[in-house]
C-alpha cells in the first residue's frame, strides 16, 4: 500500500519546508575566549561576548559587548569588526 508512505513523505517535506523558512529575527552571540597579545586574562573564558541582534528590524543591528569575565584591572583595548556592505543578507 503506497498511500501511508506518500503521506509520510509529504509530512517530511512539509516539516523540512517549515524548518528552512527564514526567521523574522536573529541573535548571534560570539564567545571570545583568547587573547591576541599578552597574557591570557585571569577570569574564566569566555572573556568577552559580542552579541548581534537585528531585533526583527530590516537594515539595523544592535551590537552588545560584554566583558563580564575580566577581573581587576583587565580591559579590552580594541575590538575590530569587519563589515562587508556588498553582501545583501536578503539574497544570501
Amino acid at each position: 500500500m503506497t498511500f501511508p508512505r506518500t503521506r509520510s513523505l509529504l509530512a517530511c517535506v512539509a516539516v523540512l519546508a517549515f524548518l528552512s523558512a527564514p526567521a523574522g529575527a536573529a541573535i548571534l552571540t560570539l564567545p571570545l575566549d583568547f587573547a591576541f597579545s599578552g597574557a591570557s586574562p585571569d577570569g574564566p573564558p569566555p572573556y568577552v561576548e559580542v552579541t548581534f541582534d537585528d531585533g526583527g528590524t530590516p537594515g539595523s543591528v544592535d551590537i552588545t559587548v560584554d566583558a563580564n569575565n575580566l577581573v581587576d584591572f583587565e580591559l579590552v583595548k580594541g575590538l575590530y569588526l569587519n563589515v562587508r556592505p556588498e553582501i545583501n543578507p536578503l539574497t544570501s
